[in-house]
């Protein structure tokens, strides 16, 4: 009996020890194990593509006259021999394509700032048509038309970027700058009758062989002036290309004017009559899409 109750007083005590001894010893910890590194897009480097596009503009045209016959025949002044010659509108549009350049910098996980260079060639053209009548003698007189033509044969810009990751291969930017372009204009009148038409005392004159240019003229120069637009560019997986598409306004200055100058004049006054041509401002509006190939490894890894 004596026995029994040794031992349950043992077993007691070593029931109550058992958990203060667990309470003592040390439990390892869990064992922390990184996730893997994750790749992101890498924007910062240089970069050339190719890009292609359409553009657009409404133009117009005037013509005024430069000495006492051509205001005689074109301006609708009273007792003249010609109704007026009025302005033209009409729409220029036409493709274009080229290539570009540039340089990206990532300024933090979601700005991307840079610089960017273009040049391309153009077919962009137009052209408008007035008509007027001109009477000699005798009425109903000759009719006759006038055509202006414009063309962008080519244009460039350098411009600054700035733009946002809405994700990690989608940027969103502005962008805005320098522009350079140069235009073709020319003009021609050409009358569906045969006649002359001077003044002897001023020396001034123009001659119309039916369905010929009686009177001509044409400019071409390169002009200068600013763009701005905004676009957007998405990263083509983790490889080194992008897709871009992009909206620009150019303006490229002043409106140009040149000389419609008679074609051939009538004995006794061979100074030859003009008319000043003047087209509107030289601007026009582009979309256009590219692809960009970016030097340099286009994946960074994640910090964590």
């Amino acid at each position: 009996m004596k026995k029994l109750v040794f031992g349950g007083i043992v077993f007691v005590a070593l029931a109550a020890a058992i958990p203060a001894m667990a309470a003592d010893m040390s439990v390892k910890a869990p064992v922390y194990k990184a996730p893997p590194p994750v790749a992101v897009y890498n924007w910062t480097g240089f970069y050339v593509g190719a890009n292609g596009g359409y553009g657009w503009r409404n133009r117009s045209v005037s013509y005024n006259p430069n000495d006492p016959i051509a205001a005689d025949s074109f301006a609708g002044i009273s007792g003249g021999s010609g109704t007026a010659l009025p302005n033209a509108t009409f729409k220029t549009s036409g493709g274009l394509g080229g290539f570009q350049l540039g340089y990206n910098r990532q300024l933090d996980p979601n700005w991307v700032a840079g610089l960017e260079a273009d040049l391309d060639a153009s077919v962009i053209k137009g052209s408008g048509t007035s008509s007027n009548v001109i009477t000699v003698l005798f009425p109903p007189g000759s009719p006759g038309a006038a055509t202006a033509t414009e063309k962008l044969q080519w244009f460039g810009t350098a411009r600054a970027r700035r733009g946002y990751l809405v994700a990690n291969e989608l940027l969103l930017y502005g962008t805005g700058g320098f522009a350079y372009g140069r235009i073709a204009l020319d003009a021609n009148y050409v009358s569906s009758g045969s006649f002359g038409i001077g003044n002897l005392g001023s020396g001034f004159s123009f001659l119309c062989v039916a369905g010929t240019p009686c009177f001509a003229g044409a400019s071409a120069r390169v002009q200068t002036g600013w763009t701005a637009g905004a676009g957007a560019e998405w990263a083509i997986g983790n490889s080194n290309l992008t897709f871009k598409f992009e909206y620009l306004y150019v303006n490229l200055g002043a409106a140009q004017s040149f000389p419609m100058t008679a074609t051939a004049t009538i004995a006794g006054a061979p100074t030859p009559s003009s008319l000043t041509v003047r087209f509107s401002d030289s601007d026009f509006h582009l979309v256009r899409i590219g692809l960009n190939y970016r030097f340099g490894d286009p994946a960074i890894v994640a910090k964590y």
